[in-house]
């Protein structure tokens, strides 16, 4: 089970459901499992999107190697490198560009651009604080700047019902979950430095 008593999440268990997840930094193991599971749900919602939208197949080739792939490939990159979770904050970033580029080529709809781009800010909120939050912002905008520059610029703003209603329980379920991590980490800190014996008054 990953959760413990008072239904804390266990995160180091969680953890471990990571591949070779021994030889992986924790930030890196975690990392890997909010990617490959939120990408996944991303690459529904935009499936939905696009197949209402009629695309063809490149589309949806290109959406499942960035969204099935992609967790993946940057799980087995990261955790060989020497400074395993520079490697990751800096994968991070990567997620931040690439999101920004498939938000102006689907045409800035505006649900799909909100869980994106709401999505990285909160990872960056959680892991380096408001600095690293403006310049994950920078990032995703220059993945957006560069589809208006180098790609068929087209701006479809709206989405369907389903659309709307996954980007909002999405981001909703995101949010919690990612609160919900904070929260145990803080748990384990107050329980770390509390003097032994002393318990906790909530």
């Amino acid at each position: 089970m990953a959760f413990r008593k008072g239904k804390s999440l266990d995160l180091d268990r969680i953890g471990a459901l990571a591949p070779h997840g021994h030889s992986a930094h924790r930030l890196v193991r975690m990392g890997y499992l909010v990617r490959t599971v939120a990408f996944a749900y991303v690459f529904l919602v935009i499936g939905v999107y696009l197949w209402e939208r009629y695309a063809g197949l490149l589309a949806f080739v290109l959406l499942a190697l960035q969204f099935v792939i992609y967790p993946q490939v940057v799980y087995a990159v990261v955790r060989r490198m020497r400074n395993q979770k520079k490697a990751e904050l800096n994968a991070q970033y990567l997620d931040a560009l690439l999101f920004g580029v498939w938000t102006a080529a689907l045409g800035f709809p505006t649900w799909i651009a909100y869980a994106t781009c709401a999505g990285t800010a909160l990872n960056a909120a959680v892991a380096q604080g408001l600095p690293r939050v403006a310049a994950t912002l920078a990032i995703y905008g220059v993945g957006m700047l560069a589809w208006i520059v180098f790609g068929v610029h087209t701006f479809w703003s709206g989405s369907s019902t389903l659309v709307t209603s996954m980007c909002f329980f999405g981001s909703m379920a995101y949010a919690i979950a990612i609160g919900c991590v904070v929260q145990e980490l803080n748990r384990k800190l107050q329980a770390a430095t509390r003097p032994r014996g002393q318990t906790d008054p909530l």
